[in-house]
């Protein structure tokens, strides 16, 4: 190898150690939202209430955890279309399970749990991060998370899961809640009840029960002028070829094929088969009835 050319590899691997630090300390400021997103951003702005239904890993989580990022440091894009905070908000958080609330979104919002070398690899700047308290029973799991506001106050965000129960989800007075996935109706209602008078709540979840209480909310239109609906699909998230989409979709199961997909819940009371209604079909050989 010639010294031009051991010069030329340096420099390639020098550019992508920077493109890899990069893309794990500064999620925040390189995460650039699809159209769908943009447009469950932009409810925010106007409505007390939003859900986002999407389909599996087309990023809905990362959209919760985009918009909780900007409410609680208070860095807001250019042209954010949302709701805004000018002042320090009080947050949840909030998912089915102890397990699921650290592993997805806390997470997605400080960078994998356990490992401390790679905390503040989430869409909150780690700069930003001034405390956190362990909750207790799930280890690595948060209770609190204190995070600096572009005010020069101190944001405050709670992890709560679904299965602590409706107790867990009563006493404060709240500027906004996320939750991630889809939330038995008396949480949903109890953390509705917490938020301020200009407070939000906003939803992001994949509906694999169909048209439960919750989703009939908001689905196929929202129920009062104070809720709004933004749906993703996988089409939408320009990060997967045809090629990975078409895969990923011959491995799902035929009755959550469209959940999974779109985001679009199965209309129907409830879904017995695990196949869709064009599979179930009777065969019957000649001849196998016989009057009586």
């Amino acid at each position: 190898m010639t010294p031009e050319e051991l010069k030329r590899v340096e420099e390639w691997a020098e550019a992508q150690r920077l493109k890899d630090e990069l893309e794990t300390w500064d999620k925040f400021h390189l995460f650039k939202p699809y159209e769908p997103q943009v447009n469950f951003f932009c409810l925010t702005a106007t409505k007390r209430e939003t859900t986002f239904l999407a389909g599996n890993k087309t990023g809905k989580s990362e959209s919760g955890a985009y918009m909780t990022t900007c409410h609680l440091t208070g860095i807001y894009p250019k042209d954010w279309p949302g709701k805004r905070f000018v002042r320090p908000p009080r947050m949840w958080v909030g998912s089915p399970t102890s397990n699921s609330t650290r592993d997805v979104c806390q997470d997605k919002l400080c960078g994998p749990h356990g490992v401390v070398s790679l905390f503040g690899s989430g869409m909150i700047p780690k700069h930003l991060i001034i405390d956190k308290t362990l909750s207790h029973g799930v280890s690595d799991a948060f209770d609190t998370l204190q995070v600096r506001h572009a005010s020069g106050g101190v944001s405050l965000l709670g992890f709560k899961t679904y299965a602590q129960g409706r107790d867990v989800w009563q006493g404060d007075v709240l500027d906004a809640v996320w939750l991630d996935e889809e939330p038995p109706s008396d949480i949903y209602g109890e953390a509705l009840t917490r938020l301020n008078g200009p407070g939000i709540l906003y939803t992001t979840c994949t509906p694999l029960e169909g048209v439960t209480e919750f989703i009939a909310m908001f689905y196929p239109e929202p129920t009062t002028a104070y809720r709004g609906i933004a749906m993703m699909g996988l089409e939408d998230a320009k990060h997967f070829t045809p090629e990975e989409i078409e895969q990923r979709v011959a491995g799902m199961e035929p009755h959550l094929r469209e959940a999974r997909m779109s985001g679009r819940p199965v209309v129907a009371t409830g879904q017995v088969f695990t196949a869709t209604e064009e599979m179930i079909k009777m065969q019957t050989p000649p001849g196998f009835w016989r009057a009586m």
